[in-house]
């Protein structure tokens, strides 16, 4: 079996490959999760403790409680490793996106 696997052209080989990448980008840009939250200029600062809430699938809410890193700057995400959705024994990653509050 390995010989006549060998005789394959690369071609094939290399689309099977291109194949699994693709789909495994797929599945995890479905298990990410993006999250934009406007809070008051004053407490987005750097060493700031935020608490908010995500809403998950069919309705339920998540708190989460997160500190603002101290490189962070206004508009860019914070990714939260493994707090996005989940299927089976995959976890995606949670991004938040902190925006000024405007009055």
């Amino acid at each position: 079996f390995f010989k006549s696997f060998l005789k394959w052209p690369k071609r094939l080989i290399d689309c099977f490959v291109n194949l699994k990448n693709k789909t495994k980008d797929w599945l995890r840009s479905q298990l990410d999760h993006e999250e934009t939250i406007f809070i008051p200029a004053d407490k987005l600062m750097p060493g700031t403790q935020i608490k908010f809430k995500v809403k998950r699938l069919f309705g339920s809410q998540r708190v989460i409680t997160t500190t603002i890193p101290s490189n962070y700057i206004v508009g860019l995400p914070i990714v939260l490793k493994g707090m996005g959705r989940k299927l089976g024994p995959w976890k995606g990653d949670l991004y938040i996106r902190l925006m000024v509050k405007s009055f």
